[in-house]
């Protein structure tokens, strides 16, 4: 039997914020060891700011593989516009175990990734950060910097429609400043982070970079004008990104597991360039999917 996980199902359960970032953590270290099955992804572009990405990897050391579908739509304001499906199987039989939406496991896994770069590569005891981006690829990011970073107390926030009140009482427990201009997001902030989905152009000047900056722009676009003023520069996959960024300081798993050194001082530079691996969408399925088993959500389907 198949278990079919819709989003209502996913966001219903209660999903422990530890196991998720312990299991993506596990998967990066898994990689950085090369004992993952990983390959870049496929897209397609049906126009200019909309995408159709498949994701295929695997994890034998946990069981797990996985094929994800996830494409960005216009969709005029009505729901998330980064939307896409999940399809995991066991990696010894080949049986295909759960068909589960992957809009909330994308961002879950995409604000993991994001606070773990932060945790590793940020400056010092971080209690500031500036995000840009007010979606639910930055609802789940903020989640997760308030796991893994204790003294986290402030957000600087780029205004964005209502999205300043629909945040703020999301965490009431966090102090927002909302500013209007990007530039304003790297005063007074070590990290500044962009979830911001499509940019036609770069919208980030190298003037604007502090010392001990730790720039992570979860969607890729707006930093290129940056890029050479930055001291290191890392990734969670080099092979990703290889064809428009050839040298990198390291991957993000190198760092975690202790292979290589991330930040070697305060005052260093450092930009985040994570693509997003099919690695971590299955790690998040993973424990969505032991979740669903162990409490009976979702829909059981015979499809043979």
């Amino acid at each position: 039997m198949v278990r079919i996980l819709t989003y209502k199902d996913i966001k219903d359960l209660v999903l422990p914020k530890g196991d998720i970032v312990e299991s993506v953590k596990s998967a990066l270290i898994l990689h950085a060891k090369g004992k993952v099955l990983l390959k870049p992804k496929i897209t397609i572009r049906p126009t200019e700011d909309t995408f159709y990405t498949a994701m295929s990897a695997g994890i034998p050391e946990i069981g797990y593989l996985g094929n994800k579908t996830i494409q960005r739509v216009n969709n005029l304001g009505l729901g998330p516009a980064v939307k896409g499906a999940m399809m995991l199987h066991d990696s010894n039989t080949g049986k295909l175990l759960s068909i589960m939406d992957a809009t909330w496991l994308t961002s879950i896994r995409t604000g993991v990734v994001a606070a773990l770069t932060v945790k590793h590569l940020g400056s010092g005891d971080i209690s500031k950060v500036s995000i840009m981006g007010l979606g639910n690829t930055a609802v789940a990011t903020l989640l997760f910097l308030k796991e893994l970073l204790p003294d986290l107390n402030t957000i600087i926030a780029l205004r964005y429609k209502d999205h300043d009140r629909l945040i703020r009482s999301r965490f009431p427990d966090i102090k927002f400043e909302f500013v209007d201009k990007i530039e304003d997001l790297f005063v007074g902030s070590s990290v500044v982070i962009s979830s911001i989905t499509y940019a036609e152009e770069p919208f980030v000047k190298p003037d604007w970079l502090n010392k001990g900056l730790l720039a992570v722009p979860i969607h890729m676009r707006g930093w290129q004008d940056c890029d050479a003023h930055f001291d290191k520069i890392f990734t969670d996959d080099h092979e990703h990104i290889k064809d428009w960024m050839p040298k990198v300081n390291g991957e993000l798993g190198q760092v975690i597991n202790g292979d290589i050194v991330g930040r070697s001082n305060k005052d260093e530079t450092i930009i985040a360039y994570n693509y997003g691996i099919a690695i971590d969408d299955i790690a998040v399925a993973k424990v969505i999917y032991e979740n669903a088993q162990k409490d009976n959500v979702g829909t059981l389907v015979d499809i043979e």
